[in-house]
């Protein structure tokens, strides 16, 4: 899983499972939006979370 905010849990336990739960839906699912564009896995390590997309 994507690990990049491990104290996330402890600290907003609801904001910690949306981005569970978008990291899921996103890995399960599919964009047919032309304008929609998944990052590559270095991009969004640097900018922090899967919120990125």
């Amino acid at each position: 899983m994507f690990d990049r905010l491990p104290n996330t849990p402890n600290s907003d336990a609801v904001i910690a499972a949306a981005i569970g739960e978008e990291l899921d839906r996103q890995k399960t699912q599919i964009e047919l939006i032309a304008s929609e564009n998944i990052v590559s896995p270095d991009v969004m390590a640097a900018q922090g979370s899967v919120l990125t997309n």
